[in-house]
């Protein structure tokens, strides 16, 4: 997907953006969908074990994130040697989101990237990674996740469209319309797709709810009239607006009340 390095110097960070879904190259992103294996850390904190997690990512995220890995690391480490004291900032939108996920989770086992601090923001954050490392210590502490509302990328994924669509089929050809037995059918389609399922992952900030959430309640797509629009990157941005807005005014009340 597209992509830029930029230098930020109010805030002292390299930043690397990565575009979502805009051609029919990044759509094909979209569509391999299938599951990759993927090995991360529990926890690289010194107090933790640093025991090997290995699980499932989304197979088209990790190949563009190998690709932009392997094209912007030496930029970007030259970059950080340049500047000594910044930071680097991963970040991106929908498909972004995705390949900036995982970016993050492969670079911050750079020893050179995890001293000079490294984090990761996805907006509207996609399905990418398996519940084992969705909510490690490790995933928590490097992916910051941003989901707003009903919003379907942030629960599509494999399992969430498999088990929507075989539901769909077996309430059809039901018998029965008693609701024991749709809840019955309803219970063993979940249990078929769960191992299909993928997650937002890390701290997952919910809006407008101003709420945290856990990774794996994003399980199943919630049908919704606003499901598809709430996805846009106007939308992430005005309620991100609303939030710094709620936050600068608490911030300023706190040093009256000083």
């Amino acid at each position: 997907p597209a992509h830029f390095v930029a230098l930020d110097h109010a805030r002292k960070c390299v930043v690397v953006s990565i575009r979502g879904t805009m051609e029919l190259r990044d759509l094909l992103t979209d569509l391999v969908c299938e599951q990759a294996d993927f090995s991360s850390i529990y926890s690289d904190d010194v107090t933790d074990s640093e025991d090997a997690v290995n699980g499932k990512v989304h197979e088209g995220f990790l190949k563009s994130a190998s690709l932009l890995s392997e094209e912007l690391k030496e930029t970007v480490k030259t970059t950080l040697e340049n500047n000594w004291g910044y930071s680097i900032f991963v970040c991106g939108h929908s498909l972004g989101a995705g390949v900036a996920t995982l970016l993050t989770l492969i670079w911050a086992r750079d020893p050179f990237f995890k001293q000079r601090s490294i984090r990761g923001i996805a907006y509207g954050a996609p399905c990418s990674v398996c519940p084992e490392l969705a909510s490690t210590p490790f995933t928590r502490k490097y992916i910051t996740s941003i989901v707003l509302d009903d919003d379907f990328v942030s629960r599509l994924s494999v399992g969430s469209v498999t088990e929507l669509w075989m539901k769909a089929i077996n309430l059809g050809q039901a018998k029965s319309d008693s609701v024991e037995d749709h809840q019955e059918i309803a219970n063993e389609i979940v249990e078929e797709a769960e191992n299909l399922k993928l997650y937002p992952s890390g701290n997952v900030y919910h809006l407008p709810h101003n709420s945290t959430r856990d990774p794996v309640s994003f399980s199943r797509i919630n049908i919704s009239r606003s499901m598809f629009l709430v996805h846009m990157p106007n939308r992430y941005h005005a309620e991100i607006l609303k939030v710094k807005k709620v936050v600068q005014e608490r911030n300023s009340q706190n040093i009256l009340w000083k």
